[in-house]
């Protein structure tokens, strides 16, 4: 399994070739020129020059394919949440699950699996789940990485349901054009999401009108102060969007323009409000608020709306207000909207050809926003930029009838087309007017393209197609350009399977069949439902323990249907399940079959109702039930308790109607069990015996450390340590509020980061019971750091950067120290956690292959695992165990094999193959009997052999200048070149020494050279 861990000592004679600074390597010169001829100087040449070329061919490129699964969004669902069942004897919580593996209770622990930022249960009695993450999370990840776990039942998203409505907006009838671009059926398909952001660039927004204020983004990484950047993004207190006017009005006072009053003309803020209107008219028809009883209906009802202004209102001296924008201001705008996360970006402007604006739109179609121009309103074919860059949707206008608008500008180079005349939409200062233009039409397709990216990620160039796949022909003098259909558009993307819902023959079902087999008259009906945008069949389909047994299709459509099938088996275990599909294709499933089986009769069962098996109490009062099924011939029910000994309690109650219910009255704590036995004509049936246990002592919680007062210099990490003395959810107070938390049994730690003041801290905990146990209360303050005017250590990187030690011949498992350079730097590995949870059972961490890849530390005690994958598509094939912590050593098992590791030490393994190291492990600490392990996967070629009298470790090569060199040369695209620039070096230097031998000669002694004659001679001197 493992290599020897040898390289060539050739290597570092090579490193004294680039850095001649090692007397040895000046003797290997001195003999080369003063001993041997001439001749031999040039062979030297050549032979060095081949070796160089050899070992940069031998190191070669790391070559490395990775891939990624694009997860895409069906359905409305509440963001950062899904639903987790877990099978039947696992105890979930979250990515953690306590399971009984054949040797009493183990936490596994999915550390690449996102933990939940609080677990909510659904059904008191089912491990059934509600996980809350971060709202910003990828929740398709969370349900492909939680769905992928053996422990898990199901998992889905938190699915949100809607009636079917349109907006009760008191103005909405005046916007009958809606229906012209398939908006009130688009409805019912998408109303887009929050976090679909809507960039307007224009002359601002009125941010505090009714229509709009609650859709205007909210920046929640920055406050309102414009004299903080909270978020780092280079714009103070951008918490709505940003003001990039700055005009210089005494310019255009010299041009002949007049200022209009109250307009925000010179100071570059925080606040993009409007003082024109026409941003405003843009943002409501784009994605005002709708559905709230007032007002217009945007395109995008859910959509945010990031303000961006960079346009004003000025008096044109020839009389008239005109909306201008410079164009640096429009470049900033443009970087802003990208940079902040727009989906889409608003442009409803135009002018002349600029190469800043052109590059500024090139960045945000490479960043990844869908960027929208206005065509003009000039009625010709003249072009108009932005709306002419290749990397703009270019809009122009239609009129009330569908028919080219007179004023829209058009051409071949006009990508769709909607309606823009006498559209009403808000106004500055809470006002409403319409206005006409294809500054209008635009935010129309900037809308509907919000509602398609709130279901469908696609790019710019795949939706501009759909657009004008799906829209309809207008004649625009000649050139047909497409105007939009949204609805059309939303049902040719639709990628997205039909939901289906299984009804009859419910999970787990037991069919008692009389004669052996069910006829359709026996009325088993099996019943499912589908919802799709557009279903086309639906087929039943039911399996035996080998094969489909049965199958039936029906075309159906609409958007929802619900079938039932009647159908007659045999006696036998099956399952079942509804495939739909829909006229694009898609075909899906209910998330798991449905199971039942076909049986003659149905035996007699005693059922244990409550509580339910491995329950806790502290009430001393507790109640039990009792039920039996088909209990005909049984008279008595008799209900047992028993303690760790013998049994404390019993009472018998005559069965009435199949159920019977007791209580007792607990007076000593502990571990009980209790069953329940049916007796009668000379016949009894007990059922298996389920646990309760009875406890109402507090969790007793002793702090460890820090020692009260303690006191830290300059921000630090803390790890505050704990102990509680039985199985507890526990949380970290620290001035009164919770900081953190960890369910555990045992020692505990927390690790936090504070900054300079003094600050209060406790632990509180919470058993199964319900019983609380709290702390004492500790201080502890953190100072400013002082100067002491020497420079900070080096930071290193988790222990990671020290050497692996010569391993003196070993298989690299570590006899030597490798004393390394990169101090003492803490690091808990990729996807890690900071607190130990469940300490007191063993624990399995598995990792995911990114995590291997970039190196993961963590603490473990003697019995605990770490499962890893080497290979991408593999298992979890590899296991690294903790077998034993001695003083100063830990014995490991990885795959099998010991490895016995010295603190420090490290050791190279190839486990998948005989040419490469594929995984190096490190010993980092030993504390508190715990080791702390880090693991990575490497990819280093095996160097067996080497010049007589030399063992070099290869880490000792990685540390050295000539491999940094040459890795320099690889990293900069060198191949031929790289090996001739060697040669070439290589040459010069051995020449300029022949010249100058006398003066080396006289450097020699000055050295004192012959001091080293006996390391020359023994490893240095060519033999014969």
């Amino acid at each position: 399994m493992r290599c020897i861990n040898y390289s060539h000592g050739l290597f570092k004679l090579l490193e004294y070739i680039i850095y001649l600074d090692k007397h040895l390597f000046i003797c290997w010169l001195f003999w080369i020129f003063m001993v041997r001829k001439e001749v031999v100087a040039v062979v030297s040449i050549v032979v060095l020059g081949l070796f160089f070329i050899a070992v940069i061919g031998l190191i070669g490129d790391d070559k490395r394919v990775t891939g990624f699964v694009v997860l895409e969004e069906s359905d409305e669902f509440v963001p950062g949440e899904i639903i987790v069942k877990y099978r039947d004897g696992v105890v979930g919580m979250g990515n953690e699950v306590i399971v009984d593996e054949g040797g009493g209770d183990e936490v596994k622990i999915y550390d690449y699996v996102e933990r939940p930022d609080r677990i909510e249960k659904i059904v008191d009695g089912k491990e059934l789940y509600t996980l809350v993450f971060d709202e910003g999370v990828d929740v398709g990840e969370l349900v492909e990485d939680y769905g992928e776990l053996e422990e898990i039942e199901y998992v889905e998203l938190n699915y949100i349901f809607r009636s079917f409505v349109v907006p009760d907006d008191s103005s909405y009838g005046s916007q009958g054009w809606m229906n012209g671009v398939g908006l009130e059926r688009a409805w019912n398909l998408s109303k887009g999401k929050e976090s679909v952001k809507i960039a307007v660039i224009d002359t601002g927004v009125d941010w505090n009108h009714p229509d709009l204020s609650f859709n205007i983004w909210n920046n929640s990484d920055e406050g309102c102060d414009d004299d903080v950047d909270l978020d780092g993004n280079g714009w103070f207190g951008d918490c709505r969007g940003y003001d990039f006017v700055d005009i210089d009005v005494a310019t255009y006072i010299g041009l002949g323009y007049q200022l209009v009053d109250n307009e925000d003309y010179n100071v570059s803020d925080n606040d993009p409000m409007d003082f024109d209107g026409h941003g405003t008219h843009v943002a409501g028809i784009a994605n005002g608020v709708s559905n709230n009883g007032e007002g217009i209906a945007g395109v995008c009802w859910n959509c945010s709306l990031m303000p961006v202004r960079a346009g004003f209102r000025i008096q044109l001296p020839s009389g008239g207000g005109v909306g201008s924008l410079e164009v640096d201001d429009v470049v900033s705008a443009i970087y802003y909207a990208s940079e902040n996360g727009a989906d889409v970006i608003s442009m409803s402007f135009g002018g002349g050809d600029s190469v800043s604006v052109r590059n500024a739109v090139g960045d945000a179609y490479g960043d990844g926003s869908i960027l929208l121009a206005a065509a003009g309103n000039s009625g010709s074919e003249a072009k108009q930029y932005p709306c002419g860059y290749d990397d703009v949707l270019c809009v122009a206008a239609t009129d009330g009838n569908d028919n080219k608008a007179s004023y829209s500008t058009y051409g071949d180079w006009v990508s769709v087309s909607a309606p823009g005349s006498g559209i009403l939409s808000t106004y500055f200062d809470d006002t409403y007017v319409s206005l006409s233009g294809t500054s209008m039409s635009t935010p129309v397709v900037a809308g509907s393209i919000g509602l398609i990216r709130s279901l469908f990620d696609k790019n710019q160039s795949e939706i501009e197609s759909v657009l004008v796949r799906t829209g309809l022909d207008v004649d625009f003098n000649g050139v047909n350009i497409k105007q939009i259909d949204v609805y059309e558009a939303l049902l040719s993307l639709d990628d997205i399977k039909p939901r289906v819902e299984l009804v009859g023959v419910g999970n787990g079902e037991g069919v008692e069949g009389g004669d052996g087999f069910l006829s359709y008259d026996d009325n088993l009906s099996f019943v499912c439902n589908a919802s799709d945008w557009q279903l086309a069949s639906i087929e039943l389909r039911i399996w035996n323990d080998s094969d489909l047994s049965y199958s039936e299709g029906r075309n159906v459509s609409g958007i929802f249907v619900e079938e039932s099938f009647d159908v007659g088996l045999d006696y036998g275990d099956y399952s079942w399940n509804c495939l739909a599909s829909d006229v694009n294709g898609n075909e899906g499933y209910a998330f798991s079959n449905y199971s039942f089986s076909v049986v003659e009769e149905v035996v007699n069962v005693v059922n244990l109702d409550r509580p339910l098996n491995r329950s806790y109490g502290n009430v001393s009062l507790v109640d039990f039930s009792c039920s039996i099924i088909n209990g005909s011939g049984y008279d008595l029910m008799e209900f047992r308790l028993f303690n760790d000994s013998e049994m404390v309690y019993s009472e018998s109650v005559e069965i009435e109607l199949g159920n019977v219910n007791y209580s007792y009255n607990f007076s000593d704590e502990g571990d009980y069990e209790w069953d329940c036995l049916a007796s009668g004509d000379n016949v009894s049936l007990v059922a298996g015996k389920f646990d309760f246990v009875y406890d109402v002592t507090n969790p007793v919680v002793s702090l460890l450390g820090p020692v009260d007062g303690e006191s830290y210099s300059g921000t630090s990490e803390i790890d505050f340590n704990f102990d509680v003395g039985e199985y507890s959810a526990c949380s970290l107070m620290v001035d009164g509020s919770v900081v953190d938390g960890v369910d555990l049994i045992g020692e505990g730690v927390i690790v936090e980061s504070y900054g300079e003041g003094s600050y209060e801290w406790m632990v509180s905990c919470v058993d199964l019971t319900g019983n609380l146990g709290v702390s004492e209360v500790r201080g502890f303050e953190v100072n400013e750091v002082e100067d002491s005017g020497s420079g900070s250590g080096g930071s290193g990187s988790g222990g990671s950067s020290g050497g692996s030690g010569s391993s003196g011949g070993s298989s690299g498992s570590g006899s030597g120290r490798g004393s390394g350079s990169g101090g003492s730097g803490r690091s808990s590995g990729s996807g890690s956690r900071s607190v130990e949870s469940v300490a007191g059972l063993k624990k399995n961490y598995i990792i995911s292959s990114e995590q291997i890849s970039e190196g993961y530390n963590h603490e473990l005690k003697q019995g605990d695992e770490i499962q890893f994958k080497l290979l991408d598509g593999e298992e979890f094939e590899y296991d690294l165990r903790v077998n034993e912590i001695g003083v100063g050593y830990a014995d490991l098992i990885v795959d099998g094999e010991s490895v016995v590791l010295e603190v420090g030490d490290s050791a190279k393994l190839s486990l998948t193959n005989d040419e490469y190291y594929d995984l190096v492990v490190e010993l980092v600490s030993i504390n508190d009997n715990k080791v702390e392990v880090r693991i990575q996967k490497i990819n280093e070629r095996i160097i067996v052999g080497g010049i007589t009298g030399f063992a070099v470790d290869e880490a000792s090569i990685e540390d050295g200048n000539l491999y940094k060199f040459l890795e320099g040369v690889k990293g900069k695209g060198f191949r031929v070149g790289g090996n001739v620039a060697v040669i070439a070096i290589i040459g010069v230097v051995v020449f300029l020494l022949f010249l100058e031998r006398k003066y080396i000669r006289k450097e020699i002694r000055k050295m004192h050279i012959l001091g080293h004659r006996e390391k020359f001679n023994r490893y240095l001197r060519p033999k014969g």
